[in-house]
C-alpha cells in the first residue's frame, strides 16, 4: 500500500453536490449508509458550504480510488 505525505498531512476539497439532494447534512450520511464512504457536510463550514462536501485525501491511493468506485456505484456510474 502506497501512502502519499501532502504538507500539513492532507488534501482537501469541497465539490459541489449535483445529484439530487435536500441538503448537505442529509447527503453525506445517505451516501455513508449506501457507499460506506465518508464526507463532510459543507454546511458545517458556513451557509456558503451548503450543497457541497468536503473530501480529504488523507488515505492511500488505493483508498481513494476504492472510494471513488463506490460512490460511482452508488450513482449508476
Amino acid at each position: 500500500m502506497t501512502r502519499r505525505s501532502f504538507a500539513g498531512g492532507r488534501l482537501l476539497c469541497l465539490p459541489r453536490i449535483v445529484a439530487a439532494h435536500d441538503d448537505s447534512l442529509e447527503f453525506c450520511p445517505r451516501l455513508l449508509d449506501a457507499a460506506k464512504v465518508t464526507l463532510t457536510p459543507g454546511r458545517a463550514f458556513g451557509p456558503t458550504g451548503e450543497h457541497h462536501v468536503r473530501m480529504a485525501y488523507c488515505v492511500s491511493d488505493e483508498i481513494i480510488e476504492q472510494a471513488f468506485h463506490r460512490i460511482e456505484q452508488y450513482f449508476g456510474c
